[in-house]
């Protein structure tokens, strides 16, 4: 029932819409009680949304966005730009779950244990250091300690009494 008050404010909402862009450019000014009513309308619409059919939403959207782009970076995120009709542009970052590939885990197998992060960070650069960590646990790879780590963890581990004369 819900669901249907929506999508009979979506049907009024769309033929107003309609009826604003037939006029011509000068008569297009929203008044403030009808730029209320439309805030109050979006504002309300986000409990509904997924209960909408996606026709109605697709022609909303339709009514309310000129454009969008969309520009693909190397590290897998989406860069949009949404145009509205209004002529305002909002600009969204859309970040993908990039798949590991059986390439990238030979390279991780081969590398993980002595590359320092550096070289592990350059061999892939569109992971953060936390995403190669979690990859390489659950191919169940281990890093081998550092020189430099194994120096202080000597001295780090003699007995105590030493320390006392």
């Amino acid at each position: 029932e819900a669901v249907r008050a929506v999508d009979k404010q979506i049907e009024e909402r769309l033929r107003t819409i309609k009826e604003l862009q037939r006029r011509p450019t000068a008569q297009r000014g929203v008044t403030s009680d009808q730029l209320e009513m439309i805030r109050t309308f979006l504002g309300n619409l986000r409990p509904y949304w997924d209960r909408i059919p996606s026709r109605n939403r697709n022609r909303l959207l339709h009514q309310l966005i000129d454009k969008i782009t969309v520009k693909p970076e190397p590290t897998g995120i989406l860069l949009c730009k949404v145009h509205w009709h209004d002529g305002t542009i909002d600009d969204i970052a859309v970040t993908r779950k990039i798949r590991w590939t059986p390439e990238d885990d030979s390279m991780l197998h081969s590398h993980y244990a002595t590359a320092a992060a550096a070289e592990l960070l350059a061999a892939f650069p569109h992971r953060t250091w936390s995403a190669i960590r979690a990859r390489a646990e659950d191919l169940g790879l281990r890093r081998m300690p550092r020189p430099e780590y194994r120096i202080a963890t000597k001295i780090l581990q003699r007995p105590t009494s030493s320390w006392r004369r």
